[in-house]
């Protein structure tokens, strides 16, 4: 990795780039938990941190308008050239550039770990989501064995997956990896105190071991049956992301 991309990488991750099981799985999450069907089309949808657009191209069937938002340009004419179908715009998540009680769904996916502000970013999705519209999360778990974002050391910056760093107390795991919150139920429980929504499900997602399912396909089956027992059982707090859906009571 460059060193331009790995600093584009510390400051936001990097966005779904391709479409894969894993991608898939969770889009079906979505579908389940907010109800949405081809049937009865909602009118308009926010991807707050839409990257390159992968999730907000997948849920243009759903509604009639579909918005994505991102802070990068770059990700944007790149999802903007991909698919013209989506409403771009490039503004940080903590000043949405949109209206109150725009949208029937907002969708943060691996986002608010990055923002300047994660408690700002709510707080607007609450703003610009309609009474009875949904909010759907995903943040990664402090308790899954491997820091997903890399980490620094002596001012240098290290991508890739390293295990046990958010094991440590928060100060030193926050010395090391400064770029990027993680999350465990107390810390989000205080993200969205007082806020008028209620929470309609909340569960730890296993990772989808795509990679492996690339490497050995016959192992496919096996690594689903495994995610899907793990997930069922009291090791799912180990799991790489949390899943929230709340419904907004304003």
């Amino acid at each position: 990795m460059r060193s331009v991309e790995r600093n584009l990488a510390s400051l936001r991750g990097i966005p779904s780039l391709v479409w894969g099981p894993g991608q898939q799985r969770r889009l079906e999450m979505i579908l389940r938990h907010t109800k949405l069907s081809y049937k009865t089309k909602l009118s308009r949808a926010l991807v707050n941190g839409c990257g390159v657009g992968q999730y907000a191209f997948r849920i243009v069937p759903y509604f009639h308008q579909v918005v994505g938002i991102d802070i990068e340009p770059a990700y944007l004419d790149k999802a903007n050239s991909e698919n013209q179908s989506l409403a771009l715009s490039c503004a940080p998540c903590e000043q949405l550039p949109l209206g109150d009680e725009t949208f029937d769904l907002i969708l943060s996916h691996e986002v608010l770990e990055h923002v300047q502000d994660d408690r700002a970013a709510m707080e607007e999705m609450v703003r610009v989501i309609r009474p009875g519209g949904y909010i759907v999360l995903f943040v990664p778990n402090r308790w899954f064995p491997f820091e997903t974002h890399g980490f620094y050391w002596d001012r240098q910056y290290y991508w890739g997956n390293i295990p046990l760093i958010n094991y440590l107390p928060s100060a030193w795991r926050n010395r090391l990896v400064p770029h990027v919150r993680i999350y465990d139920k107390q810390s989000l429980c205080l993200l969205i105190h007082d806020l008028p929504v209620q929470i309609v499900s909340w569960t730890h997602i296993w990772p989808g071991f795509d990679t492996l399912g690339t490497i050995w396909p016959a192992g496919k089956q096996l690594f689903s049956r495994l995610r899907s027992r793990c997930e069922a059982s009291p090791l799912a707090f180990l799991g790489i992301s949390h899943f929230l859906v709340m419904r907004c009571i304003k």
